[in-house]
């Protein structure tokens, strides 16, 4: 089935996917969709791995601050612009959209997205994987359960302000009252998206294993979590479903979903919730088995590739993560930046006056190479690898009288490309 092939978490680690050439009419194919940090992309992949169409539409981007919020509703709307566009495309080609044969689903990780009880009108944004807000409470957690290394024992990870396992701790302390009116808590975008494509509620074990709410058994850790005093939320967790099977309960695209991304052929398609967007992004760059690896710059950026179970030897680096594998005789390992292509973003809307980036290139280009010796420092958001702090800030070092817009522009631009 072209489904079950081009489901984010199992084809793309047989597949390797090709950018469009020429369009493929009337063939098997998957809506594949990514709910990022900039933004949400969605695009048409034939059963043969082609893609037939895409389509982008951003997310207003959150403040630089250890807060870092969105409005989870705004990802969905911009679900419904991104496939819009991209069905669109594909319909201009001459396809037939009703090839598709089902939606695949991955998205950011390490999120706390909360919905609340029907008929409470406390609705709250979602608390991105970049909030490091909860500093103080994983202190609090790792002296309660014997300290921070047997806290990462317990949970496989080293665990920072950004744990989901610290910001619940937080959200008890100074949101009172969340937890009675939280119907049910996912646990990234795409958990999101899901929910609002078919009303299944659910996560996948990739994305689960960033949060610090599972032990090493890709299981929720129930006694630590009573342990910080976050029995109450267990309830309220998505469960943890396999990456490469249709949702169930119910697990189909509803009426209403395909009426607001208006295409009512989209109805009853099967939806995967696919691993989570390091997961995918590691599959889809062929590094699905030991021996390769890659890097991924988004708005954050990691260092990812399989390895064996076996091979990993329980130390716990700051920032590495050891993430749940649709293959459970493997593991991902990310080693993972607070912030990467952010800094982009932040450069444009802080130091130009609105230009587009094709403009800020031509700007760059004028800076001499090394920039009169200035240097950016990229921690925008405190650092996680190779070292975790989230009182981190960046910096440009090395300003004098003759640094120019330009210089500073190119200090960012290198500092990326040295990422």
């Amino acid at each position: 089935m072209a489904l079950l092939a081009l489901s984010s978490s199992c084809v793309l680690a047989r597949t390797s996917l090709r950018a469009p050439r020429a369009r493929a009419i009337d063939v098997e194919s998957v809506l594949a969709i990514d709910v990022g940090t900039g933004g949400t992309k969605a695009c048409i992949v034939s059963s043969d791995g082609d893609i037939l169409a895409s389509g982008f539409a951003a997310h207003p981007a959150p403040a630089q601050s250890a807060i870092m919020e969105q409005d989870p509703e705004l990802w969905w709307l911009a679900t419904i612009q991104a496939v819009q566009s991209c069905v669109k495309k594909s319909r201009d080609d001459g396809a037939d959209s009703s090839c598709i044969q089902g939606i695949s689903v991955t998205g950011q990780m390490q999120d706390i997205v909360i919905l609340p009880k029907a008929g409470c009108a406390n609705k709250q944004r979602a608390i991105l994987y970049s909030d490091t807000r909860a500093a103080k409470e994983v202190i609090e957690i790792a002296e309660l359960v014997g300290g921070p290394s047997l806290l990462a024992a317990m949970t496989g990870n080293f665990q920072g302000a950004s744990s989901v396992l610290a910001k619940l701790r937080w959200i008890d302390k100074h949101m009172e009252g969340s937890a009675s009116f939280c119907d049910h808590l996912l646990l990234g975008g795409h958990d999101f998206v899901t929910w609002k494509l078919c009303g299944s509620l659910v996560t996948d074990v990739t994305t689960a294993s960033t949060t610090g709410l599972i032990d090493p058994s890709l299981q929720y850790a129930d006694k630590l979590i009573e342990t910080a005093g976050l029995h109450h939320w267990i309830e309220k967790f998505p469960k943890i479903f396999p990456p490469d099977v249709p949702c169930d309960q119910p697990g189909k695209v509803t009426t209403k979903a395909s009426d607001e991304l208006g295409f009512p052929e989209l109805r009853a398609l099967p939806v995967l919730h696919s691993c989570g967007d390091a997961g995918a992004c590691t599959l889809g760059a062929g590094a699905s088995s030991p021996g390769s690896s890659y890097v991924y710059l988004g708005t954050s950026g990691w260092v990812a590739g399989s390895f064996p179970v076996e091979e990993n030897d329980g130390k716990f680096v700051p920032g590495v993560f050891t993430l749940g594998h649709p293959d459970s005789s493997l593991v991902f390992k990310t080693g993972s930046i607070m912030t990467a292509g952010g800094n982009l973003a932040w450069a444009a809307e802080k130091l130009t006056e609105g230009n587009s980036y094709d403009e800020i290139n031509k700007l760059v280009a004028t800076a001499s190479v090394g920039c009169g010796g200035l240097l950016y420092l990229p921690f925008l958001n405190g650092e996680r690898c190779p070292m975790d702090s989230p009182t981190y800030r960046a910096a440009f070092l090395g300003i004098s009288e003759t640094t120019s817009r330009a210089d500073m522009l190119r200090a960012v631009w290198d500092v990326f490309v040295i990422i």
